[in-house]
């Protein structure tokens, strides 16, 4: 399987692919993270990139992934980087998101309140059903798992 991993960092996911043989591929902005990525996974593909900007040409991927990176974004520029890297699938491929999200307004509201000193109030964390909504409309159906107090998984796939 080929792997495109967004806002790879350090190439700690990267590796865990690598390790079950995939071929990745990882795109992030900060070289000096990419060059700790690269010692980790040598056989990887790792290509500065601002996921914000146009892409550099890449090969089609089974699967997209990202964890713990898209939150830095509101949802417009959430929705136009996973419209943009969904281009790069193939059939039947699927972008796989991991990230700080609650499964609706009522719920991050309470998360809010309950962990108000230690929110990060210039962050952009997931709110489920307003972001599946939201991907529907761009062609982008999904599902999402809610998979701790803070966190879920989203799968996406175009339409």
């Amino acid at each position: 399987m080929r792997v495109l991993d967004l806002g790879t960092g350090t190439g700690n996911l990267a590796e865990r692919f690598a390790q079950a043989d995939a071929e990745i591929w990882g795109l992030d902005f900060s070289e000096e993270m990419l060059a700790k990525a690269r010692a980790k996974v040598p056989n990887a593909t790792f290509l500065q990139a601002d996921l914000l900007n146009e892409l550099p040409e890449l090969p089609k991927f089974e699967r997209i992934v990202s964890a713990y990176v898209l939150h830095e974004f509101d949802l417009e520029a959430k929705l136009e980087i996973l419209k943009k890297s969904a281009q790069n699938l193939t059939k039947g491929g699927s972008i796989v998101v991991a990230d700080i999200a609650f499964p609706n307004q009522e719920v991050f509201e309470q998360a809010h309140e309950r962990w108000q000193e230690v929110w990060d109030e210039s962050e952009h964390y997931w709110i489920a059903d307003k972001a599946l909504a939201a991907c529907e409309e761009v062609r982008l159906e999904g599902t999402y798992e809610q998979v701790s107090s803070c966190a879920g998984v989203f799968v996406f796939r175009p339409t």
